[in-house]
């Protein structure tokens, strides 16, 4: 605005006053002719002036409006980002337990279906074993019968047509075999997923990917495996002697990464960083960096402070080169 408030008028007019005083009245004429053009000078000047004022005020309110709608789109905007901050902080935390959760309920998935797999195969197995038992029962009862009817003098010395027949085909006097099925039915009833290897779906059944900065849903159901140490394919062994140094000839590594797309490489270099310790980050050895990747400033340029604060930060190492990598959808 400083630009425009300025105003300045120029005329044209020729103001050189010029009579013959021995001439009657010519003075005075020329004298009335100059105020006429000082006066029409005068005029065109607040015209100009108005004109510019209007203009100004204009510009003036114009300028206030837009003023206005930046401050307003900049506290939209610092609103939004910290929104997406805090979004960003429960990302990386529900991501960090996302994953355990999975392979926990994988896990418990594998040990519920050995439980019905047992189950059905000890019912297939006492079939025959049943049949026997019942016919056993069966006899037994008959026998029972015959023999109270002896001993009560009901029955001759000889058992007759009639007194096995009295005896044959009445209760059994035992409890049949409980097979639980009531229960089995409830056990197996815990969980909506059944007993197949094959995909799983978690929830909706969708998942968040970030790719250079856009985030869209894509579909999320990964197979499930009821045999072996891992139920899920992103499941890794659980870490035992073998794994730690000195207790079975292998050091302990950082766990292996998995970075969406999206993510954000910040060449760590010679930087340090406090209370990071980077053999221990989770770090994925690659010989090329994936286009999917986002190559950012450098770790001493961007902040060892702002790394640790986004709690969700892996190591990626191409050709012996290490880049932190930040991301939401760790």
């Amino acid at each position: 605005m400083n630009d425009n408030d300025d105003f300045s008028f120029a005329s044209d007019a020729d103001f050189k006053f010029d009579c013959d005083v021995g001439d009657q009245g010519d003075c005075q004429a020329k004298l009335e002719a100059l105020e006429g053009k000082v006066a029409q000078m005068e005029k065109q000047a607040n015209q100009e002036l108005n004109a510019d004022q209007q203009k100004y005020s204009k510009m003036k309110a114009d300028c206030d409006s837009k003023t206005g709608q930046t401050e307003a789109a900049q506290k939209a905007l610092n609103k939004a980002q910290q929104a997406f901050s805090q979004q960003q902080t429960q990302c990386s935390g529900i991501k960090q337990s996302r994953e355990p959760a999975f392979c926990k309920a994988g896990k418990e998935m594998q040990v519920k279906c050995g439980f019905e797999s047992s189950y059905l195969e000890l019912l297939e197995a006492q079939k025959v074993d049943e049949a026997d038992r019942i016919q056993e029962w069966q006899s037994t009862s008959a026998m029972k019968c015959l023999l109270g009817k002896y001993a009560d003098g009901s029955m001759g010395e000889v058992a007759g047509s009639d007194d096995l027949q009295a005896c044959s085909g009445g209760e059994l006097g035992f409890e049949r075999l409980n097979l639980r099925s009531d229960d089995f039915k409830g056990f197996a009833n815990t969980q909506n997923q059944k007993c197949y290897n094959g995909p799983v779906q978690f929830f909706n059944g969708q998942t968040w990917k970030v790719y250079k900065g856009q985030y869209t849903k894509e579909s999320f159901a990964p197979s499930l495996s009821l045999a072996g140490t891992s139920p899920f394919p992103f499941c890794g062994a659980a870490v035992g002697e073998q794994n730690i140094g000195g207790l079975g000839g292998g050091p302990l590594g950082a766990p292996q990464a998995q970075f969406a797309d999206g993510s954000v490489l910040h060449e760590i270099g010679e930087t340090q960083c406090d209370g990071v310790t980077w053999a221990t980050v989770p770090t994925k050895k690659v010989g090329a960096v994936d286009d999917k990747l986002v190559m950012g400033s450098t770790l001493a340029t961007w902040g060892c402070e702002r790394l640790k604060d986004t709690d969700n930060f892996g190591q990626l190492v191409v050709n012996g080169k290490a880049y932190a990598v930040v991301s939401c959808g760790m």
